[in-house]
Parts: C-alpha cells; sequence; structure tokens
C-alpha cells in the first residue's frame, strides 16, 4: 500500500501500472484506516525532502513498523 496526501506523481502512477507486484495507491486516507493500514505493514517508508519526524513517523513506530526515513527535518537531531 502506498498512502498518499495529495495527487499520485504521474512516474509512481506508471510504475504501478506496469509492476509486476501488487501495488495499492490511495490518497488522502483517513487517519483510522492509516493506523489500520501501520497495523498491517512490517515497514514504513517515507521519502520526504523535508519531514522526517512526521506524526505518521510516530503512528508507524507504534504500531510496531521499521520506520526508514531520511536523515532531513528533526531525525539527525
Amino acid at each position: 500500500l502506498i498512502a498518499i496526501a495529495g495527487g499520485v506523481p504521474d512516474a509512481l502512477a506508471e510504475f504501478a501500472r506496469i509492476s509486476t507486484l501488487k501495488i495499492d495507491i490511495r490518497q488522502n486516507l483517513p487517519n483510522a484506516e492509516v493506523l489500520a493500514a501501520l497495523t498491517r505493514a512490517r515497514f514504513y517508508l517515507l521519502f520526504s525532502d523535508h519531514e522526517g519526524m512526521s506524526m505518521s513517523t510516530v503512528e508507524a513506530v507504534q504500531a510496531g513498523c521499521v520506520a526508514v526515513v531520511r536523515r532531513v527535518g528533526e531525525i539527525p537531531r
């Protein structure tokens, strides 16, 4: 599952279309659905160039996911 706030980048939509992986892209999910998805997941990936320790990162860790984030925002501290 790829959860996105906002629009789906064209490159991601194309990758999902041609990939042999089963990729479910969802936009603007309510918080309860995000939390439910996190409890079923093992990993949480955040690719933001600006936000490292986001609220969803905290929620992912609380749900037991291994969080993989970039060294941006508050993460280096």
